[in-house]
């Protein structure tokens, strides 16, 4: 005997049908790095008033596929003037773009937090998808006896589900 211990072992992995590769899908990623690139626009938002003013840029294309509502305040504006949207928060704004290019819906505490100015923004602008996400996230937030009525009249003026 020489000290030496030999363990062997055959493992079988049964599986009902073989893994499939499939590549990663980066269309949303290439779409976030394309808006946030603003190479190319022929739009931009002077997005909120006094000295929190922003300039965002966008695509016409992208608007006119994506969100005809927004895209119509672009129709025959000069592309080097931007469009006043004076009554959004530019962070708002934004979450509202990245909805439009790659479906981005921003994290639960954000919508928690900003659930009201993101359902105006997207009733505004037509971004059905976002609107209702953020309309779920209030309703989920909780309704009480103290808030019911504040927020039956929210819903009823900004047109929600």
């Amino acid at each position: 005997m020489d000290g030496n211990l030999t363990v062997e072992v055959d493992i079988q992995v049964m599986l009902d049908k073989p893994p499939v590769w499939t590549p990663t899908n980066t269309v949303c990623s290439d779409m976030l790095a394309f808006l946030d690139a603003a190479d190319n626009t022929d739009v931009s938002f002077e997005v909120g008033s006094g000295d929190g003013k922003e300039l965002l840029y966008a695509h016409g294309p992208i608007l006119s596929a994506r969100c005809p509502t927004l895209a119509s305040l672009a129709e025959g504006c000069d592309p080097d003037t931007p469009i006043p949207i004076g009554d959004v928060q530019a962070d708002v704004f934004r979450m509202l773009l990245r909805f439009i290019y790659a479906g981005e819906v921003p994290s639960k505490k954000v919508i928690h937090e900003q659930a009201k100015d993101i359902i105006r923004v997207a009733d505004r602008f037509g971004c059905t998808g976002l609107k209702l996400t953020a309309e779920a996230e209030l309703a989920t937030a909780g309704i009480t006896t103290e808030n019911a009525a504040e927020l039956i009249l929210f819903a009823d003026a900004s047109n929600c589900a």
